[in-house]
């Protein structure tokens, strides 16, 4: 599989996983927030991302919420209709920082503790 492909499916997945990590009452106020780091480690873990890969994920993921939130806030859920462009636009900014710094990082590490346990099991 190619690096990007490779990369693209680690997104996808970390994507999946972070989303799935608000569904849960209650326990989502402490999963919510961690989701992009869960979804990142799990993605690079389970795909042994390199750290460009690892970087691509935390991209890819921090410009798709990011340019998510502001059409969320205003068309779907109608929360606050009265929010000035720049308001979404910082807020659209901080969740594509949020997002691509922990999902990249964790992806980063996810991927780096994979191979240097598969390099240690090599070893043995």
């Amino acid at each position: 599989m190619s690096h990007t492909a490779n990369a693209i499916k680690g997104a996808i997945i970390a994507g999946i996983i972070s989303l799935l990590c608000l569904a849960p009452p209650i326990v989502h106020f402490v999963t919510g927030p961690l989701g992009p780091a869960i979804g990142g480690y799990i993605s690079g873990n389970r795909l042994k991302l390199s750290g460009g890969q690892a970087a691509f994920v935390g991209l890819i993921l921090g410009v798709v919420e990011g340019a998510l939130v502001p059409y969320l806030f205003v068309d779907v859920f109608n929360l606050i209709p009265d929010f000035s462009t720049p308001i979404l636009v910082f807020f659209g900014a901080f969740v594509a920082l949020y997002v691509g710094f922990l999902s990249g990082a964790a992806a980063w590490y996810g991927g780096s503790s994979a191979r240097s346990e598969e390099a240690s099991e090599a070893t043995d």
